[in-house]
């Protein structure tokens, strides 16, 4: 299933340079965010007890679910979601940061960053697959 970002339609005009430009803002931003949330888990991890980090650690990730929601980027969206809810967890009491738990936010922010450095590829595909659909509907209607 195609999304919102996807539906957008390339033209070689100066808009899809502000598109793509836009989306290397988005890209290198995200890619920033992952870097502060690294060193927000390696603070909590040293000090789970320390509220501020993990306000932080859930705005950040709370905002890159959101800003990956607006692109299209489901997977992004979903990852930081769930990455969130156990920050959540965390913070309530009712889960506990062991080791396993650091183990495993710090392969989901792994995988945060791989999906964030092949966001344009993922974009350009998409529209690829929108256009391809959009002349294939043509082909059936002779103008």
């Amino acid at each position: 299933m195609l999304d919102r970002a996807a539906t957008f339609t390339f033209k070689d005009d100066p808009l899809k340079r502000d598109v793509l430009k836009s989306l290397h803002y988005y890209t290198y931003s995200s890619a920033k965010v992952i870097c502060k949330l690294r060193g927000f888990l390696n603070r909590l991890q040293s000090n789970p007890q320390d509220k501020a980090s993990m306000s932080s650690f859930s705005q950040e990730l709370g905002g890159l679910a959101q800003n990956a929601q607006v692109w299209g980027f489901e997977d992004i969206s979903r990852l930081a979601g769930r990455l969130n809810q156990i920050l959540d967890d965390l913070e309530n009491g009712t889960q506990a940061l062991d080791v396993r738990v650091g183990m495993l936010v710090s392969e989901g922010l792994d995988m945060l960053a791989l999906l964030v450095a092949n966001c344009e590829e993922e974009f350009r595909r998409r529209n690829s697959i929108v256009k391809l659909l959009d002349s294939l509907a043509l082909t059936g209607n002779p103008t």
